[in-house]
């Protein structure tokens, strides 16, 4: 299931995005607190805030998020760029013998860097979301 954020104003166009990136930014990165999303004691499970129409951010559609938290996520994810970017860049500057290791090693040890198309993912929500004026997730 993938996600379509849709704009208040319209003619910047709706914001499309794969079934696994927006749950990524909003919960496993913590852009999503603005809008009281955030991860929950299970694997894969998350807490929210309801929104004034009782939705659920990430399964019911037409979650409304007002112009400020689309600035605020904005922000927010652009810190996440840099994060992510300077993550890749430490990565690939490891000798091989190092990255081989790291890779091999038991998940949850390292955080590892994060995909780059995702990467220009965040670029285009970061630079999107400010000039939406706010959106809803469907």
């Amino acid at each position: 299931m993938s996600h379509a954020l849709i704009p208040r104003y319209k003619e910047i166009g709706t914001f499309r995005c794969g079934a696994f990136f927006l749950p990524w930014l909003l919960v496993d990165r913590g852009v999503g607190l603005v809008i009281g999303l955030g991860p929950s004691i299970k694997p894969g499970t998350y807490r929210y805030r309801y929104d004034k129409h009782g939705r659920d951010p990430l399964r019911e559609e037409r979650y409304h998020v007002t112009s400020r938290q689309a600035r605020l996520m904005a922000e927010l994810t652009h810190s996440v760029l840099e994060i992510e970017q300077g993550k890749r860049e430490e990565f690939t500057a490891m000798p091989s013998e190092e990255r081989q290791r790291i890779e091999s090693a038991s998940i949850g040890l390292y955080a590892f860097p994060v995909r780059s198309d995702w990467i220009e993912k965040c670029t285009e929500f970061a630079a999107w979301a400010p000039r939406s004026g706010g959106f809803w997730i469907r």
